[in-house]
């Protein structure tokens, strides 16, 4: 990834099957790349302005 990601948290493999979620805060609104783990609803429970980016959410 280079110099376009600044920072990555890993807090290593998510137990079964369903994958990481995916924030990315580098904007002034955080956006939801990938719902996984961490459901959308979860996620705005403690950020209310997580935008979604829906062309990568089903």
């Amino acid at each position: 990834m280079g110099e376009r990601v600044a920072l990555i948290l890993d807090g290593g493999a998510t137990p079964g099957p369903i994958p990481s979620s995916v924030v990315d805060v580098s904007g002034e609104v955080p956006r939801l790349l990938r719902e996984g783990r961490i459901d959308r609803e979860r996620l705005r429970s403690v950020v209310p302005t997580l935008e979604l980016a829906e062309e990568n959410l089903s």
